[in-house]
């Protein structure tokens, strides 16, 4: 604060630890009284200074008789003398008392300057007016400011005792729950505020620290130096209320894992109470809907409905989406304001709160200030440290603090999410294996759950599964009614029924949702998918219905020519978006506890061997037959590949196999009207010239000129089928190889860089996947002006390689970086390879190891992992 700016926004955060809900208001007013104080008192001394000053030097030589025993024993304990006589002055003649004002004042320079001194120089300093310039004074502006602070009378549980300390040793994964059920009591009272709970850390320091029950979570993990010190200071504590009869509530949380190690449970362990008491999960998940659910209103908005947290599922990304939707209706015209929603993506190991509170701090809105927001946490699967801690202290206790010494508190009328997708490990204490969130917070924080196409098509038919609740996400219907949906729908819902094709009106909703969904579910050919699998095969075969539509070969006129024709290419359409929206690993965004069912029920020697299953190949392209039907750049013309179909029988037969994919494909009459417009049915491509193959491919992909990049690269019916498909999505498949390849044949005998090869390693880090967007962003603006038409691709290569793959994730499949919403060139295409994961042969490992390729990992120490398995030497 000075005199010629307004307060900084950032001070009331601080200044509300003091004053709840401190406004500029109560600032001024503090600050006005202490000036009256102060010049009341300077007054009061002037009157009185000449008739003080014999008593005074009277009263020093009689203290100096009377205290001279205490001062020595106070200089005895390591003190210097200066500081021993100004605790005598503050102090009563008790030892204890002394000793802990002098650990309390040690460092304190203003000690040096006596209260009369600190007195005139208020007189000379402090404005006339009630100006908000600084706390000159600041005990008796902390005295005006505490005056009207509330306090809160909370019952202790009669298995702890009052006025004595009462550790607890548990189990690591049941300190937060045990710390909520200490405060929750069964009365109205709030959750436990930031001034009452301390979580310990290695990092905590020595100066971190009525009726509320104050409780120390995680005392073992103090640094040695800094417990010691705390020890010191709660012995003299004790002793000093002890001899005032005071009574405190006090309790300290403990890790059993580190109960040998620590200074604070030695220390203690007199005061040690066992765990009589049985934490009841269901209890506090109540607990906390019941606190973080907020009733009343502001504004006519009303806040948080009981949602702070999403757990697994799918559709969360949508599922925000609709909440600033939302926020955006019920703030209505008059409450219209920029930055409703603030979305803090975290990607690495361990979480940065000095990072986080960066974001928070820009976003600090002014007391007097009512503004309904969301924050909304991205937290990716790979961080795995500080998870808890960070949700506890933000949701519980409401309250962040910078390293700095900066404050961020949570509004009551603000929505907060976390969408996450729990890292789940297996129960150790269950005999059944049960899976659970490695991150505690998660299990007891209220949740949302976005339930999987089929769950949501169950729930619809009335076959609920038992932890269903009102508020579980379904079918939503707002893409129900887009066009993405709907035109898909409504021509798979004709070719079922044998309806005609050429009315369907994907603007214009038809059926139900429950309908819709049993259709789509149908003919995706995915057994559970994930909404965003099904989105994909929607979003394909929408992309493929727009050309169909607009196709003179499939539309009415030309039935009398090729008749049948356009149900046969509707029918083939499905196919390939069924067979394009089908991934290629073994992964889902299904809810982590189907994931791993399968592991779950293995022999325990088996189930890092399952997880590796997870993430290996589900299919190859080399196995599976792919006869494919692609629309031409001009939207009207098709090209046909790999079909082999019969002329007797209509079936469509695999050319290498000769086995029978689906028999009488294509009526008689069908196959001959294509045969005279000779297209062929029995084509062998990789029977076919090399500049004929170049030619097919450049037709697909809309180039005039044909161009062969690579004149020594085998182009086969796959790498055929798979650059068609890359140029339809802009996606890639399997080996970097072919992928480069793919890129390459896009850049058609021009000389201009088009195509941006990162390559990506464990030492990559975010920074420098940033740099290189904004170095692809510069290229494709200049490409674009150069070239019309021209896309610039982005080829991050081996991206699974580093930890930093959520800012690849979030920059491609969000469009965000930072949380906020990138403005990416739209001729800049971006493309991410991840290699599956295979287990090496004990042969294998034996060899590399005996060649000394290879090195050794404790499980116990490593903190690279894949699912729960620590050693990854065999990958």
């Amino acid at each position: 604060m000075s005199l010629e700016q307004n307060p900084s926004n950032l001070i009331y955060p601080m200044l509300s630890a003091v004053k709840h809900n401190c406004t500029k208001e109560d600032l001024i007013k503090a600050l006005s009284m202490a000036k009256h104080d102060v010049i009341q008192k300077e007054s009061t001394a002037n009157t009185n200074l000449k008739a003080d000053s014999e008593s005074e030097i009277l009263a020093e030589v009689e203290l100096d008789e009377t205290a001279e025993a205490l001062l020595k024993q106070i200089i005895d304990n390591g003190y210097p003398e200066g500081l021993a006589k100004e605790a005598l002055k503050h102090c009563d003649e008790d030892l204890e008392e002394a000793l802990l004002w002098c650990d309390d004042h040690e460092d304190d320079e203003i000690i040096k300057v006596t209260q009369e001194m600190n007195d005139v120089v208020l007189a000379e300093k402090l404005p006339e007016e009630s100006q908000y310039s600084g706390w000159l004074h600041s005990s008796q502006s902390r005295a005006s400011m505490t005056a009207e602070t509330v306090t809160i009378e909370r019952t202790l549980p009669t298995y702890f005792k009052l006025g004595e300390p009462n550790l607890v040793i548990i189990q690591e994964n049941e300190i937060y729950n045990t710390c909520l059920s200490i405060y929750n009591n069964g009365d109205e009272k709030p959750l436990p505020l930031s001034d009452e709970v301390l979580l310990c850390s290695p990092s905590t320091t020595l100066d971190m620290k009525n009726d509320k029950i104050y409780c120390l979570i995680n005392a073992d993990l103090l640094d040695y130096d800094v417990a010691d010190r705390a020890e010191r200071n709660l012995q003299s504590m004790m002793t000093s209320l002890k001899s005032k009869a005071k009574k405190y509530k006090l309790v300290i949380l403990c890790c059993a894992e580190n109960e040998n190690k620590s200074v604070i449970v030695r220390a203690l362990c007199k005061f040690q109470r066992p765990q009589l008491f049985a934490v009841n999960i269901q209890n506090i998940k109540h607990y906390l809907l019941g606190k973080l659910k907020v009733e009343e209103t502001v504004n006519g908005i009303k806040p948080a409905a009981g949602v702070d947290f999403e757990r697994a599922g799918v559709g969360k990304t949508l599922y925000k989406k609709r909440m600033v939707s939302d926020l955006d209706k019920k703030s209505g015209r008059n409450m219209r304001f920029n930055q409703k929603e603030l979305t803090i993506p975290l990607h690495d190991k361990s979480i940065d709160l000095d990072e986080i509170m960066s974001a928070l701090l820009a976003v600090t809105l002014p007391p007097v200030e009512l503004r309904p927001r969301i924050f909304h946490v991205d937290l990716s699967h790979e961080v795995q440290n500080g998870v808890d801690a960070f949700l506890f202290k933000l949701l519980v206790l409401g309250c962040l603090t910078h390293s700095s010494g900066y404050v961020w508190r949570k509004s009551a009328i603000d929505y907060y999410i976390v969408e996450t997708l729990p890292l789940m490990i297996t129960d150790t204490n269950s005999k059944r294996g049960v899976l659970k969130c490695l991150h505690h917070c998660l299990e007891i924080l209220p949740s949302v759950v976005c339930r999987s196409p089929q769950e949501s098509l169950e729930i619809m038919c009335d076959i609920k599964p038992h932890d269903y609740t009102p508020h579980d996400r379904l079918f939503d219907l707002v893409e129900f009614k887009s066009t993405i949906f709907q035109r898909p729908y409504q021509y798979l819902k004709r070719l079922d029924t044998n309806c005609r094709l050429d009315d369907v009106r994907p603007n214009i909703p038809e059926g139900e949702k429950k309908h819709c969904l049993l259709t789509l579910l149908r003919h995706c050919g995915i057994r559970d998918p994930s909404w965003s699998e099904l989105h994909h095969f929607v979003s394909f075969l929408d992309a493929q219905l727009q050309d169909f539509e607009v196709s003179s070969f499939c539309s009415s006129v030309a039935l009398q020519d090729l008749p049948g024709f356009p149900k046969f290419v509707l029918r083939f359409l499905i196919q390939m978006s069924r067979d394009f929206s089908t991934r290629s690993l073994v992964v889902s965004e299904e809810s982590p506890t189907q994931v791993f069912q399968v592991i779950q029920e293995n022999e325990p020697q088996e189930e890092n061997d399952g997880i590796i299953e997870q993430y290996q190949m589900r299919r190859t392209w080399e196995s599976s037959p792919h006869p494919y039907l692609f629309f031409n750049p001009d939207h009207h013309s098709m090209t046909f590949l790999g079909f082999n179909i019969e002329k007797g029988t209509g079936n469509l037969i695999d050319l290498q196999t000769k086995e029978v994919l689906e028999k009488n494909i294509m009526e008689k009459n069908l196959f001959d009207a294509l045969i005279r417009n000779r297209v062929n049915l029995s084509e062998n491509f990789d029977s076919l010239p090399r500049h004929e193959k170049i030619l097919k491919l450049c037709n697909v992909m809309g180039i005039d000129l044909a161009h062969d990049p690579d004149p020594t690269y085998e182009l086969t019916t796959d790498n055929m089928q798979n650059t068609s498909d890359n140029n339809g999505r802009n996606r890639m498949w399997k080996d970097s190889t072919n992928q480069v390849y793919v890129l390459t044949t896009a850049t058609p005998g021009v000389e201009v860089k088009n195509m941006i090869l990162m390559k990506v390693h464990g030492g990559t880090k975010a920074s420098d996947i940033i740099r290189k967007v904004k170095q692809a962003e510069t290229i494709t603006a200049r490409n674009s002006k150069q070239h019309k038409n021209m896309d610039t691709v982005l080829f991050f290569d081996e991206a699974n390689t580093t930890e930093a793959i959520g800012v690849i994730k979030e920059i491609m499949c969000d469009k965000t970086l930072g949380g906020k919403p990138m403005e990416l060139h739209q001729r800049l295409k971006m493309v991410a390879a991840c290699n599956p994961y295979r287990k090496h042969s004990k042969e294998l490992i034996q060899r590399l190891e005996q060649a000394g390729l290879g090195y050794h990992v404790d499980a116990e120490k490593t903190t690279d992992k894949l699912g729960n398995v620590s050693n990854l030497e065999g990958l």
